[in-house]
């Protein structure tokens, strides 16, 4: 039986040391992260997801327990790719690198887990990665919103067709613009759905379909957004000069109500299941603390789980 090396909590300040010499090798990484933040005008919005990781790893630690040293190995091999790699890769790449590597230190030593998606998500998301995503990202979405909003518009009676970042209907045509791609929107709307599943404890194979949804989402509401101003700007519908930024705002609202709710019922589908296998939430945070559940008749009957409800053993899981 392999056993892993673990360390009492006693020991644990001589490891949060590891967190300031990671600090000190990532000095080039916060040099260039405060340069960005006050160079660009919309890059300050990197600081949210930030501000809301550190929010969440004080609200999340777990109390005091043994941590398994072995877990660290991967932020070990993460600075180590770093150094590797700085010469040859862009800043950005670099702050990603940085950024992981704090996460995975940050999680075992504080979250007693080896790694924490949301943590990570957060923090690659307050690499103010805004302009980049309008520059690779752009044009992509431009063009799928046209060819959806174009769908839409067909089966609304108007012969549309895409071309392009553009819609054509006879005559007119119709240029989506690059403000119009949806980056920022779907930043948003990831931000949203990284926090709320984040608070609502959605792991493993749940928080890969909450980002999925999210990105379908923030596609189609883009989608709709693009096709509603269509009639604005052909001219369709006559609309106040405030009308393009009052659609976008409803579509994103209408959006955002979206997302919370997927993620609302994926967080209660996925407590759910964790009842139903013996593992409530309560239980796995008295697990993550290295407390033992309690033992008693109903710990395990014919191989079938228990319920746990308030620390008291119930009759099995039907």
């Amino acid at each position: 039986m392999k056993h892993k090396h673990t360390v009492p909590y006693f020991r644990l300040p001589s490891l949060r040391l590891l967190l300031l010499f990671q600090g000190l090798a990532f000095w080039p990484v916060w040099a260039w992260y405060v340069h960005r933040l006050f160079e660009r005008c919309d890059e300050p919005w990197g600081l949210l997801p930030l501000l809301t990781a550190i929010v969440y790893v004080w609200r999340r630690a777990v109390p005091p327990a043994e941590r398994s040293l072995s877990r660290l190995r991967w932020s070990a091999l993460t600075a180590v790719a770093y150094v590797l790699t700085y010469p040859f890769v862009p800043a950005l790449v670099r702050g990603g690198l940085a950024f992981t590597a704090l996460c995975i230190t940050l999680s075992v030593l504080y979250l007693n887990r080896g790694f924490d998606m949301w943590l990570w998500a957060l923090w690659l998301m307050s690499l103010q990665v805004i302009l980049t995503l309008e520059f690779y990202a752009g044009y992509p979405l431009r063009a799928l919103a046209t060819r959806m909003a174009s769908a839409l518009l067909r089966l609304g009676g108007l012969y549309v067709t895409a071309e392009g970042a553009c819609l054509r209907w006879g005559e007119r045509l119709v240029f989506v613009d690059a403000p119009c791609s949806g980056v920022k929107m779907l930043w948003a709307g990831s931000y949203l759905a990284c926090t709320l599943a984040a608070f609502r404890a959605v792991r493993g194979g749940m928080g890969m379909l909450v980002g999925l949804l999210t990105v379908g989402l923030v596609v189609l509401g883009n989608s709709l957004r693009a096709a509603a101003l269509f009639y604005v700007e052909a001219g369709i519908v006559r609309a106040p000069p405030w009308a393009h930024t009052g659609i976008g705002l409803v579509v994103f609202a209408v959006t955002a109500a979206g997302i919370v709710g997927a993620v609302a019922r994926l967080a209660g589908r996925a407590n759910a299941c964790a009842e139903k296998t013996g593992t409530p939430p309560a239980a796995r945070r008295a697990r993550a603390a290295g407390r033992r559940r309690p033992r008693g008749p109903g710990r395990r009957e014919a191989g079938r789980p228990e319920c746990l409800c308030d620390g008291e053993a119930r009759q099995p899981c039907v």
